[in-house]
């Protein structure tokens, strides 16, 4: 499988009154349709909800060449589980770095999720 491109169709961003530091991702992968013989293109969708406070929200599409699971599509399958998790790292990364980048404009926390170091004993 190999992405060709990912592009974003639609981005909404909102912020409330509060500062919130907690917040959720969800992304949702949509509607695949064969584009020809190699290759799908899916919709998805990434979402940053934060506690009362806000939002922001990225539409777009996925175009990949995979002839197997072009043909699979033609004929009304379902994406596989492999597929689908290939699909959903891209749309995280993707959705990531833009989400940082509206978060800044609208002054919300980065939804980015840190590790928390801790010193050795």
């Amino acid at each position: 499988m190999e992405i060709k491109r990912i592009i974003i169709t639609e981005v909404e961003g909102k912020r409330g009154e509060n500062r919130s530091t907690k917040f959720s991702v969800n992304f949702a992968i949509g509607k695949a349709q064969k584009v020809d013989e190699n290759s799908v293109k899916v919709e998805y969708e990434y979402d940053v909800v934060y506690e009362d406070n806000g939002k922001i929200v990225i539409k777009g599409e996925v175009e990949f060449e995979d002839k197997d699971v072009a043909e699979a599509v033609g004929k009304g399958e379902r994406i596989s589980p492999e597929v689908a998790e290939r699909l959903i790292n891209s749309i995280n990364y993707v959705g990531t770095v833009n989400a940082v980048l509206i978060a800044r404009a609208l002054n919300l926390v980065p939804p980015v999720l840190l590790p928390k170091l801790r010193r050795r004993q």
